[in-house]
């Protein structure tokens, strides 16, 4: 049963937040994620974490909603949420950095696609297409910039 104290985004958020920490490598994934390299916080400066905690996850559900009204109080929400996602390439070779990009991103799309109803709280999940931001420079970093849109129908009065 949800938690009446907790509104529908932020139950949804939290699921998308669990199922990245459970990103843990073989023979599913690509990489291991440590439980504090996933936040909800999109203020963080995602230059400044330290190797040691990448692969780091930052999801950020501050865009405005997108609100459908149905009869009977009801009202259909799509969550329009952006995740940042770093993991530094070893060697500066650019194919080195698209490898990690294709890698991560992988490694997102099968993490939130085990659930698309994230934990029952809503009807759909869907991964837009990824953003490259691969810099061909001397830099390691490889960012990935995930959209994705989530679906819910709610009681309007009651988030």
């Amino acid at each position: 049963m949800p938690d009446p104290a907790k509104s529908v985004e932020i139950l949804i958020l939290e699921h998308i937040q669990t199922a990245l920490r459970a990103i843990n490598g073989n023979p599913t994934y690509f990489y291991t994620v440590k439980s504090g390299s996933v936040v909800l916080d999109a203020t963080l400066r995602i230059f400044d974490i330290p190797k040691s905690e990448l692969p780091f996850f930052m999801v950020d559900g501050t865009l405005p909603p997108t609100m459908s009204w149905m009869p009977a109080k009801r009202v259909k929400v799509v969550l329009s949420i952006v995740i940042l996602a770093r993991q530094d390439a070893t060697g500066n070779a650019t194919n080195m950095k698209t490898e990690v990009w294709r890698k991560l991103g992988a490694d997102i799309e099968v993490a939130l696609t085990q659930d698309i109803t994230r934990g029952g709280n809503a009807i759909d999940t869907r991964l837009e297409p990824r953003l490259p931001l691969i810099d061909p420079g001397p830099s390691q970093v490889v960012l990935v910039q995930q959209p994705l849109n989530v679906r819910f129908i709610r009681t309007y009065g009651t988030p």
